[in-house]
């Protein structure tokens, strides 16, 4: 796949507000802001995340600098790209690139389940995506709808990764701390227990893609507990309830398609296949 064009990401010394102009703020959570910003010199627009570091522990302003250091190191057309970076007094500043088209899980919201070229079309980039973080040697460990941007609104074709502040290098993974989000959490970290490597290997990833594609297709999760937000439940589904194909809408779509699901929903993670294996399938091969 074609790569981000520019040089990586760099700190830089000047002032941030002589570079670059607050617009409106656009998100907050975590002892962070973002805003949207206008750069000076020739008006492009990034997301600019403002992090309030007085607030953080030791081990959280820690794992501020490492998102940093993996984030100013990638250059891929499917992963957001960070343009430069700022230390002032006690707050730290990140410049991205601005995404205007929200997640795609508003996207699907709005437009419930894709047909399958659409849903082809936007699986492949995630997937494109996640086999240049792999070859980087690093697990997202939190992918999901809301960590999928488009650049223009309905515009699926733009979608990129998004939020790697859960990522890790293959050699720096933690112990003992499973991440992510429940919906898409692989067999393998809700089972894990402090020291399992296995819960932040790359074939975590690809469940999350599993479950992506999944819903991409039909609209709704794989797992669905029957009391909403009963995590309980939901990791017994996930560890040992099989993947159904319960919704008409599967009734329409080809066997090529489920088998795919099924492939990156492998309870296995030694079977499952991986975002390179999976672009090679067959479904990701049609036109």
């Amino acid at each position: 796949p074609a790569r981000a064009t520019g040089p990586p990401a760099r700190a830089t010394a000047a002032d941030v507000h002589e570079l670059y102009a607050l617009r409106s703020q656009i998100g907050a959570g975590g002892y962070a802001v973002v805003h949207l910003a206008t750069r000076v010199s020739d008006g492009v627009r990034v997301a600019m995340k403002i992090m309030d570091m007085t607030q953080r522990s030791e081990s959280e302003r820690a794992n501020v600098w490492y998102e940093i250091g993996l984030l100013a190191k990638l250059n891929d057309e499917h992963v957001i790209r960070l343009h430069e970076f700022f230390h002032e007094r006690d707050e730290v500043y990140m410049a991205t690139e601005y995404l205007a088209g929200g997640d795609l899980l508003d996207a699907i919201a709005n437009d419930g389940e894709y047909n399958e070229d659409m849903a082809r079309g936007i699986f492949r980039r995630v997937l494109r995506g996640v086999k240049y973080l792999h070859e980087e040697g690093i697990t997202h460990r939190d992918m999901k709808l809301e960590n999928l941007l488009l650049g223009a609104k309905d515009d699926v074709s733009s979608v990129k990764i998004c939020d790697l502040g859960l990522a890790k290098k293959a050699k720096d993974r933690l112990r003992g701390a499973n991440a992510g989000t429940p919906q898409y959490a692989a067999p393998e970290v809700l089972a894990s227990t402090p020291g399992d490597s296995s819960a932040h290997a790359a074939p975590v990833d690809a469940w999350a893609c599993g479950v992506i594609l999944y819903i991409l297709l039909c609209g709704c999760a794989p797992f669905t507990p029957k009391i909403e937000d009963d995590d309980r439940e939901l990791y017994e589904l996930v560890k040992s309830s099989p993947v159904k194909f319960d919704q008409p809408v599967w009734a329409k779509l080809s066997p090529s398609a489920r088998d795919l699901v099924l492939r990156l929903l492998d309870k296995d993670p030694r079977a499952r296949l991986s975002a390179k294996e999976a672009l090679e399938h067959a479904w990701m091969q049609a036109d």
